[in-house]
């Protein structure tokens, strides 16, 4: 992990801790974004760009929608996790 993702993951803690599980998930797609490669990161920014939709529509994901964006970050993060390292 790089310095800025154990500061976003330590953040992500932190709020969990506090109840706030939706601002904690946002914090760890942020820390796995700054790791993805170019073509997992273009995966990560149209994910966002559904996300950030939402927030300019002013109005919270569904259920379904939450479910699916949590699916596709692990998706993504797994990928990037099982990359080899050269």
């Amino acid at each position: 992990m790089t310095p800025i993702q154990l500061v976003l993951a330590a953040l992500a803690d932190f709020a969990r801790g506090r109840g706030q599980d939706d601002i904690a998930g946002s914090l760890d797609l942020i820390g796995t974004i700054a790791e993805a490669t170019k073509d997992d990161k273009e995966k990560f920014a149209e994910l966002t760009a559904e996300i950030q939709a939402m927030v300019d529509a002013g109005r919270d994901p569904t259920p379904e929608e939450r479910q699916s964006v949590r699916d596709r970050r692990k998706e993504l993060s797994d990928q990037i996790r099982d990359l080899p390292i050269e």
